[in-house]
């Protein structure tokens, strides 16, 4: 039987797996996502139609209903250069963390 892990204490600590925290441990780094989630293109695709595709790409990913920021960063680094323009200029002259996921 292999020698437990110690900690700098001396302590036997439970063994990390390589691709994470320790188990019981919430992970606060970012992950590798789950498919892939493309920018929005108007002359392809109705906004409704985006909206629910990033709604199902959130949740495979885990994402919470309530973790504004997190859905906000991703549909902002999702939508593509010229709907973020307009976005922006939509919420101007407030900030995007000033503006709800929702409103947006």
């Amino acid at each position: 039987m292999a020698e437990p892990r110690r900690d700098e204490t001396g302590r036997a600590s439970e063994a990390q797996p390589e691709n994470g925290p320790p188990s019981g441990i919430m992970s606060t780094t970012w992950q590798m996502p789950i498919g892939r989630f493309e920018e929005y293109d108007s002359a392809t695709e109705e906004w409704v139609i985006y909206q629910e595709r990033l709604e199902q790409f959130l949740a495979v990913n885990c994402i919470p209903e309530d973790d504004e920021h997190r859905r906000r960063a991703i549909l902002l680094n999702s939508c593509g250069k010229a709907t973020y323009h307009i976005i922006r200029n939509l919420v101007s002259p407030n900030r995007f963390s000033e503006t709800a996921y929702r409103i947006i």
